[in-house]
């Protein structure tokens, strides 16, 4: 029984961390180590794997939420800038757009990836303790 619980969780455990490489960009070297499934005490088992598939979450909105802040950072720039200056006008509304477009996306991709984790949350939680 051990053997089979034991293969579940391993099998589990690389469902996830295959879902974070895929699905978000994630190196395997970036994902938590992996944990080692004990039959004397499954449910911390279990619990860790939560707590690594949580941190994992946290730390992929932290990344995405500080690639937007730099990005609305620069499109203040730029747009400050703009308002000082005639020069080249086109190349800065070129450059504005492009920014504008990389939030959205950013923004786009942090709103996709909370909303994914808010419904994993549910499905993971059979694992807390």
């Amino acid at each position: 029984m051990a053997g089979q619980a034991e293969r579940k969780f391993i099998r589990e455990q690389e469902q996830y961390r295959n879902l974070f490489i895929q699905k978000t960009g994630v190196k395997q070297e970036d994902l938590w180590q992996k944990i080692i499934y004990s039959p004397s005490n499954p449910d911390a088992v279990y619990a860790n794997l939560y707590q690594a598939i949580v941190g994992q979450v946290a730390d992929l909105l932290d990344a995405i939420g500080s690639d937007i802040e730099s990005i609305q950072t620069a499109l203040l720039g730029i747009r400050t800038v703009t308002a000082l200056s005639d020069k080249d006008v086109d190349e800065q509304e070129t450059q504005l757009t492009k920014l504008e477009s990389q939030t959205n996306q950013a923004n786009d991709e942090y709103t996709r990836i909370a909303g994914a984790a808010k419904s994993s949350y549910r499905k993971i939680d059979q694992f807390s303790a």
